[in-house]
């Protein structure tokens, strides 16, 4: 998981995200939200090519 993109691409900063549902990503932040809210994590890899 890259959290802020690839400096060496230039990108130093998560892209913005569309929609409603709110994404993170941190996996320990996430387990944290899914105990408080009693809520599932949905987990979603996207595999980058290169």
């Amino acid at each position: 998981m890259l959290p802020g993109g690839n400096p060496a691409l230039g990108q130093d900063k998560a892209p913005v995200e569309l929609g409603k549902v709110r994404w993170t990503r941190d996996l320990a932040a996430a387990y944290k939200l899914s105990k408080t809210s009693k809520k599932p994590i949905f987990a979603f890899f996207q595999e980058v090519p290169g």
